[in-house]
Formats: C-alpha cells, sequence, structure tokens
C-alpha cells in the first residue's frame, strides 16, 4: 500500500509540475494538508465538537478540502 500511495503522490506532483504555479497556489497546496495534520495531532482542537462534525474534522479529506476551497475564495492573486 505504501508503494501505491507513493506512485500516486508522484502522479501528483508530475500533473502538478506541469503547471506553471504562483505563490498563492503554493501557499493553498502547502496549508491545507497542514491544517489537516494539525487537526489530526492535536485532537483536542475538536473535543467539544459535535460528533459527526469530529469525525469529518479528522478524516483525511473532509479539513484538506474544506481549508483549500476557503483559501482559494479568499487569498487574492497578488500574493507578495
Amino acid at each position: 500500500m505504501i508503494v501505491i500511495f507513493g506512485m500516486v503522490a508522484a502522479a501528483g506532483l508530475i500533473m502538478q509540475s506541469e503547471i506553471k504555479m504562483k505563490r498563492r497556489d503554493m501557499v493553498i497546496i502547502a496549508v491545507s494538508p497542514a491544517f489537516r495534520l494539525g487537526l489530526n495531532l492535536l485532537p483536542t482542537a475538536v473535543q467539544y465538537l459535535p460528533e459527526v462534525v469530529k469525525i469529518l474534522a479528522t478524516s483525511a479529506v473532509a479539513p484538506t478540502a474544506l481549508m483549500a476551497i476557503v483559501l482559494n475564495l479568499v487569498l487574492t492573486d497578488d500574493i507578495d
């Protein structure tokens, strides 16, 4: 399974390398997974949320996707 995940990650990086990325895109790509990792490493951050929200917040995909969507809407194109 580790090899399969590595191959998927490598394919994603190859697809990303074909796109000319701006600083804004790199910030979104960096912050989104870090947000998910923070929620998984600090489970007390979501301890008072309802059980359904807590499960979604500690899942692998939902917080990352939500943070990427929010950052995409909030960040402007002229990040320095």
